[in-house]
């Protein structure tokens, strides 16, 4: 059964600018094109995924789970999985498949040297993003401004979200409808200030999938294991990340040497570094969060650096 129907289908060779108004939907800062597939189900790709047109479609990835059984589930308390898609020429390109924690209990452990550049408020009302809020926060982080006092930081790119038709019960999906409602209420405010002709809204029974591009590397704890990285670098390279992150107004409640990504060089000894300090990706967002920003900094790099990582 085709996803979509021929009007729709004639879109997918359309710039993304050049969409048509009612294809074009907006939440928290970030433009989509929003598809209605047959058979129901909603599709919003970005910017970036509007690239990858028809190989971002739920039959790429995820019709009769082939995100199971074409990809690798990866380590984690979430359902997180590396997904090869085929792209032109006959390659295959690695995605992120990631389901939405949105609405269920945060089993959050969150590290000193995090707890010391937030509030204490900040973290006793930790949630999980809801799809839409995470890709707002990441785009915001992407886009910067950028400066000496606000470094770049590299990420993988948001491309997609899709919410299939089927509903599940509450408990399925582990998810509190008092919390739910809270997202829905922040993205109904979104959507009255700042949304398109086209409404974005959360279906309660419904589960979300977000679609990313994969960052190729090894994690930072893997680099440490192997010998590339001493426990220093280590725990330098994490301190600096989480003052990175601060520098943007922003934190990640439970952020992990593991979510850091670098790339040896293919010597196999060094590994690519920039102004004496290592480059590095954060691939890691549903615990992304505003830090007020009349907040004064709780903590110095060297008192950073003494806390451990």
């Amino acid at each position: 059964m085709p996803l979509l129907d021929d009007a729709t289908c004639q879109l997918l060779h359309v710039a993304f600018d050049d969409l048509p108004s009612e294809y074009k939907a907006r939440a928290y800062g970030v433009d989509y094109a929003r598809l209605c597939l047959l058979g129901g189900g909603e599709l919003f790709l970005t910017r970036y995924g509007w690239g990858l047109s028809k190989r971002a479609l739920p039959k790429a990835w995820f019709i009769d789970q082939r995100y199971e059984e074409t990809g690798k589930k990866l380590d984690g308390t979430g359902t997180v999985y590396r997904v090869p898609i085929v792209v032109p020429v006959g390659a295959t390109k690695d995605v992120v498949v990631k389901f939405s924690r949105v609405a269920q209990d945060v089993p959050i452990f969150v590290d000193k040297p995090v707890a010391e550049l937030v509030p204490r408020s900040v973290i006793d009302n930790a949630c999980f993003n809801d799809p839409f809020e995470e890709f707002g926060l990441l785009t915001e982080l992407r886009r910067g401004p950028f400066s000496p006092d606000r470094p770049p930081i590299k990420t993988k790119r948001p491309l997609a979200i899709y919410s299939p038709p089927r509903e599940y019960k509450l408990w399925q999906l582990g998810r509190k409808e008092g919390l739910f409602s809270q997202h829905v209420a922040r993205l109904r405010a979104d959507q009255e200030k700042n949304g398109t002709g086209v409404p974005v809204t959360l279906h309660l029974r419904r589960d979300y999938i977000m679609f990313f591009q994969w960052v190729k590397g090894l994690d930072a704890v893997e680099l440490y294991n192997d010998g590339f990285l001493t426990a220093e670098d280590l725990q330098n390279l994490y301190n600096k990340s989480n003052l990175d992150l601060r520098a943007h107004n922003l934190v990640v409640l439970d952020h992990k040497p593991r979510h850091l990504i670098l790339r040896p060089l293919r010597n196999g000894i060094e590994l690519l570094a920039r102004d004496g300090t290592f480059d590095y990706a954060l691939i890691d967002f549903e615990l992304l969060k505003h830090v007020p920003t009349d907040l004064p900094d709780k903590a110095s790099t060297k008192e950073l650096a003494s806390a451990g990582a």
